[in-house]
């Protein structure tokens, strides 16, 4: 057996042997400690083990605020080993909730014969991290009290409240490995005392003085009503249950994902090392005893002889687990797999029948060779003339259905490879949509993430400013009324002193009195209103997630039906003005109606069939423009600043020009807007240039400075587009980049002279369409970009009138997408590009 093959074979027998019966005898512990039975822990979580599977569906014992997990961890055939079903449903059941014909939680009931050594690496896992919290509960706090233990780990914590700052605490260098928040606020405030979350460190600046707070007096592990706040801890600071997830994803990385059955020396090594610390530090938790024995076991297995058979049998078993978990079974899959077993079954039937038919045909033509020859007269005379023809014609009638039957083969077998064709494509298209699902599910967090830190933001701001306003009218009235008070005592003392002096007692009053009703104690404040949250009660999570459609754009063949016409089919070319002109910009409005911008100042509102709507005559010219989902304009004339056209109202003819923004000293340059309503524009200064974002509020939230290792690509950007991946396409002169959310980026086009990019758009499709403006009379070329860089459609356009092209727009509010296109020589052009069919879009 050559070396690698011998590490892989010893390394998941270490893995799956010890490493499993490591965790069964730290379950095996735990039950002893706490006194109970494997029967009894399960009965204790049986419903919260059983949602680990229908992850899906509520059943008869949810309440109405449970929450189902978000992803399966068992299957089917697992949880069939925990325990057993009952014959029929409860007592009392709902007839509504419960199904019969399913596997439901009230029909469950451990299995009285199950131990823990019945349980596989996975199962017994489950069990560890679902049902045996305490066990980790108490090693976190081994020789130390709740309080001291998150003081000692006040700086982990932190980092998991704000993973984006440092404090006092922190190393020289520290870098935190969290990107999000994992640790709310309230969950901060729950532990350490904090007086305000807006007081900062005056050394470090760390939000809620972090550096000074302590954990709150007083607090046990135990009495922490929340659930998420200890799966927390556990997760990051346990390091016994560190050990267990460890374990499991070495037996992943290791074995579950093993492209070949070997292993080089230097990786077979290294996790050695790790999974035997894991073993051994789980057998440690056991006893002292369990540790020495586990300590042997691993050195017999890394030095033993080998048993190619048994590790043979290792492999062949955690195959089996790995397809018992899948976690999704598409029940179109099951059909088409079903439909598939039958065609191969009816084609086997086929076979054996035409066997039959082929063997009963041979018998016929020999019996028939074997017959006598009789002459015509003696035919005449023993048996009517037609006698032998309709023999002739069955036979002929049985040859003509064989052939039909072989016909009929040979079109099952063409179904046969259509279906597994198609299969293969399906399943290549589900793997597609649950990648896009799972990044629009993380963008969607990022958004409400953001809109959180938004909100908290201007309720803390609203806070601040009316607790400075009260605390300043009480720090005022207090000041007041120690001042008055003290004026008015010392009148008493006076007074006490001289009134036996009624002359001049009399004389102190006359003077005094004016200055005591001068004093004035009453003063008037205007009290914040309390602040409230409204939110709409009809919105849906479901509408900004989005659905699951049927995709019809592939065809029975399993091939993509073309999304894009052979040619541009222009349909309307128009002049907006008269005389020598140049179209700039083309931005085309929800409402389907397009502003047009011209070098004459003109800004003009016109349809698809070329009427102007609406005229202004501004005192800037428009090159870049961008449309907001409100129909509301923005435009840079490549000056410091960005206007808007404000629409009043629906009427196409009510509308405000005002200035947005000025980024002096940066001029500006492209501008976009996203689906998010984000506003994006592209600002130069000399040898610099940046991209500022603004939110639906048109609230500046970043900035992506361009001067990316000083690359030329980035100095002359003129043009900007972002895909619904969040990928940012840049154009300008010879260059197309597209800029990644990660900041990394790819020419997606090399220097060309003969290429100077123009206008930037995307289409219904998510590919990005862009554009040239050459310098002399020739073709043009609109390209079709994909993600990827991939140049999957070349559109060229030629004739009078066009001469360069200064603007694209993508037209698809209405059911039949256009692209808009604006020249240098005036003219509009408007042409269909995508196939009118509503089974390609």
């Amino acid at each position: 057996m050559e070396k690698e093959r011998e590490n892989f074979y010893r390394i998941i027998s270490l893995i799956l042997n010890l490493g499993t019966k490591a965790k069964r005898e730290l379950l095996k512990r735990y039950l002893s400690t706490e006194n109970i039975t494997l029967q009894y822990l399960l009965s204790i979580y049986e419903h919260d083990l059983y949602h680990l599977y229908y992850n899906t569906v509520k059943c008869c014992k949810c309440t109405p605020n449970y929450r189902l997990p978000r992803k399966r961890v068992l299957n089917l055939v697992q949880l069939e080993i925990l325990f057993d079903r009952k014959p029929s449903k409860p007592l009392g059941a709902s007839p509504v909730q419960c199904n019969a014909s399913e596997f439901c939680c009230c029909q469950l009931s451990s299995k009285p014969s199950l131990t823990a050594d019945h349980l596989d690496f996975t199962l017994v896992r489950c069990l560890l991290v679902n049902c045996c919290e305490k066990l980790f509960t108490d090693s976190l706090l081994v020789g130390e009290t709740t309080e001291s233990f998150l003081n000692k780990h006040k700086h982990d914590l932190y980092h998991l409240w704000q993973p984006q700052h440092t404090f006092c605490f922190c190393p020289k260098g520290c870098q935190p490995n969290n990107t999000n928040q994992i640790i709310t606020d309230k969950q901060w405030t729950n532990i350490y005392k904090v007086t305000n979350l807006k007081t900062t460190c005056p050394s470090c600046g760390s939000p809620g003085n972090a550096c000074s707070v302590k954990a709150i007096a007083g607090t046990l592990l135990n009495n922490i009503q929340d659930k998420t706040f200890i799966r927390i801890l556990l997760i990051n600071l346990c390091s016994l249950r560190k050990k267990v997830d460890e374990l499991t994803d070495i037996r992943n990385k290791v074995y579950g994902h093993a492209l070949e059955v070997s292993i080089s020396d230097q990786e077979y090594e290294t996790k050695w090392q790790q999974t035997q610390a894991c073993i051994l530090s789980l057998s440690r938790e056991c006893s002292r005893e369990t540790e020495c024995e586990f300590l042997m076991k691993i050195d017999f297995i890394k030095t033993g002889a080998l048993e190619e058979s048994l590790y043979q049998q290792y492999h062949t078993s955690m195959l089996k687990e790995i397809r018992d978990n899948t976690d999704i079974k598409q029940d179109i899959l099951q059909h088409l797999e079903h439909t598939s077993d039958q065609m191969v079954s009816n084609q086997t039937s086929i076979d054996r029948t035409l066997d039959a038919l082929n063997a009963k045909l041979d018998r016929v033509i020999e019996t028939s060779q074997k017959l006598p020859v009789h002459t015509s007269s003696q035919c005449i005379q023993t048996e009517p003339q037609d006698a032998n023809e309709p023999d002739d014609n069955h036979m002929t009638k049985f040859n003509k259905k064989i052939n039909e039957k072989e016909k009929d083969f040979i079109s099952l077998n063409k179904k046969i490879s259509d279906v597994e064709t198609y299969k293969r494509v399906y399943v290549e298209k589900t793997s597609q949509m649950k990648q896009a699902i799972n990044e629009r599910s993380r963008l969607l967090q990022e958004d409400i993430v953001l809109k959180e830190k938004e909100l908290m933001k201007e309720v803390e701001k609203n806070e601040f400013d009316a607790i400075q306003k009260l605390d300043e009218f009480i720090k005022k009235s207090v000041e007041m009324c120690q001042k008055h008070e003290k004026k008015i005592n010392n009148y008493k003392k006076i007074l006490e002193n001289i009134k036996k002096d009624e002359e001049m007692a009399l004389q102190f009053v006359q003077d005094s009195e004016p200055i005591l009703d001068s004093m004035s104690l009453s003063v008037n404040v205007d009290f914040p209103c309390p602040l409230t949250f409204e939110y709409k009660a009809s919105a849906d999570v479901r509408t900004l997630f989005g659905e699951v459609k049927e995709d019809d754009r592939v065809g029975p063949d399993g091939k993509e039906k073309s999304k894009y016409c052979e040619s541009l089919e222009v349909i309307n070319k128009f002049k907006v003005e008269t005389g020598d002109s140049s179209v700039y910009t083309v931005t085309v409005r929800p409402d389907g109606k397009t502003w047009v911008s011209t070098m004459n100042y003109n800004l003009c509102l016109v349809n698809r069939s070329g009427k102007i709507l609406a005229k202004e005559k501004l005192d800037f010219v428009i090159f870049f423009s961008t449309c907001d989902k409100h129909g509301n304009l923005y435009c840079s004339s490549r000056e410091t600043s960005i206007n808007v056209v404000h629409l009043d109202t629906a009427d196409s003819n009510n509308y405000t020009i005002c200035e947005f923004e000025n980024f002096n000293p940066y001029l500006t340059r492209g501008i976009d807007t996203n689906k998010e309503n984000h506003l994006f524009v592209l600002l130069l200064k000399e040898d610099q240039s940046k991209i500022a974002i603004f939110s639906e509020q048109k609230m500046l939230i970043k900035e992506i400075q361009l001067d990316i290792d000083k690359t030329p690509m980035f100095n002359e950007i003129h043009y900007i587009a972002q895909n619904n991946d969040g990928d940012l396409f840049l154009s300008g002169k010879s260059h197309l980049v597209c800029l990644k959310r990660d900041m990394s980026y790819q020419c997606l086009r090399p220097s060309d002279e003969t290429w100077k990019g123009k206008s930037l758009t995307l289409d219904p499709f998510n590919n990005l369409i862009s554009t040239e403006c050459p310098l002399s009379l020739r073709p043009l070329s609109i390209l079709v970009t994909n993600s990827m860089g991939k140049i999957i459609k070349t559109f060229t356009i030629q004739g009078p009138g066009i001469y360069g092209m200064n603007g694209l727009k993508v037209d698809y509010y209405k059911e039949e997408p256009v692209l808009w296109m604006s020249t240098t020589t005036g003219h509009v052009i408007i042409a269909r590009f995508v196939n009118h069919d509503k089974n390609t879009l």
